[in-house]
């Protein structure tokens, strides 16, 4: 609880944020050409970003929002390419006791990097055997397309509040 709580609930608070104000729609609109390169939808952004807090939440979470497509996928880069936030603490302690915190960055890349690699070489084999099926890819170029259009606003503090204590009750239980 000491390690991990807060940690969910700063999380949380960013989740809710960006959700509540429409920031989301437009950050899951501008990464979408990327992540579909990695073979997953934007919207798998959020579950894997959220493995970097707890992955086991994670993960539980992007059964509950990933599409049924690229649930597999998302699932492997957060079991692989995000560090929780037990291993990012223990590797932080350890590269600081040797005096090279800098590497700290780089660590993150490279295992980010990882789960990229071992989705890809995953989704090839899944393709081989599944006789050359490919997704379609989609690239938004200049404007987002219409679902996504709606203005920014401030936060129901009462949703966003709700929100929150929704997640941390989640994660306590």
């Amino acid at each position: 609880l000491v390690w991990a709580l807060p940690v969910v609930v700063l999380i949380s608070c960013a989740t809710a944020l960006i959700e509540h104000t429409h920031v989301k729609d437009y950050v899951i609109w501008s990464i979408e050409p990327s992540m579909k390169r990695i073979g997953l939808e934007a919207i798998d952004i959020v579950p894997v970003l959220e493995g970097f807090g707890c992955n086991a939440a994670a993960v539980v979470q992007a059964d509950h929002q990933c599409h049924i497509c690229t649930k597999e996928r998302c699932m492997s880069l957060i079991s692989f390419g995000s560090s929780c936030s037990y291993q990012i603490g223990a590797t932080l302690s350890i590269m600081n006791t040797a005096h090279v915190s800098w590497l700290f960055m780089p660590y993150l890349l490279m295992v980010f990097l990882g789960g990229i690699l071992h989705n890809y070489l995953w989704q090839s084999r899944m393709r081989r055997i599944r006789l050359g099926s490919q997704s379609e890819m989609h690239f938004y170029v200049t404007q987002p397309p219409a679902h996504i259009v709606r203005p920014l606003q401030w936060p129901s503090w009462q949703k966003l509040g709700q929100q929150i204590t929704d997640q941390i009750k989640m994660f306590l239980y």
